[in-house]
């Protein structure tokens, strides 16, 4: 992502297609890195939670959380780079708070009010997360007429 910041003046001096390009490119990476880390997470879950040391009593719990956090990987996003790459400051500081705030009501509400104990902590942060990954891609323009 922080390759795209390199690529921010780009349609002020004529080359947008290029900025396109590389919004592309990052897109693709981005999401190829959390479908690998997703998926080589949950292969990967029990002897990581052996690594970093899970003992018995917590493993339940850890794994609970882990496999929620780790489907929901997808939605953790860095489209606030290139929001910020564009100029759009208080947009991409809106990227930040109305997730946190979101998971902030979401996590008491599923925790104890549904009763979810550790599930309910990982959805509402993937729930958090998810209120934020569409905002951007819906606010550029279509790179062909409408």
């Amino acid at each position: 992502m922080q390759r795209i910041t390199e690529q921010a003046p780009r349609p002020a001096t004529g080359d947008p297609a290029r900025a396109a390009r590389a919004a592309g490119n990052a897109f693709i990476m981005f999401w190829a890195v959390a479908v690998l880390t997703s998926v080589g997470g949950l292969l990967a879950l029990e002897p990581l939670l052996t690594v970093f040391g899970t003992t018995e009593e917590l493993r339940g719990m850890a794994r609970d959380y882990a496999v929620i956090i780790l489907a929901g990987a997808i939605f953790a996003t860095g489209f606030s780079s290139l929001v910020r790459a564009e100029g759009r400051m208080r947009f991409s500081t809106l990227l930040w708070v109305v997730p946190v705030l979101v998971q902030i009501t979401l996590d008491p509400l599923l925790i104890f009010g549904f009763g979810m104990g550790v599930r309910g902590a990982a959805l509402g942060t993937v729930g958090g997360q998810a209120s934020g990954s569409g905002w951007p891609p819906a606010s550029w323009p279509l790179p062909w007429p409408r």
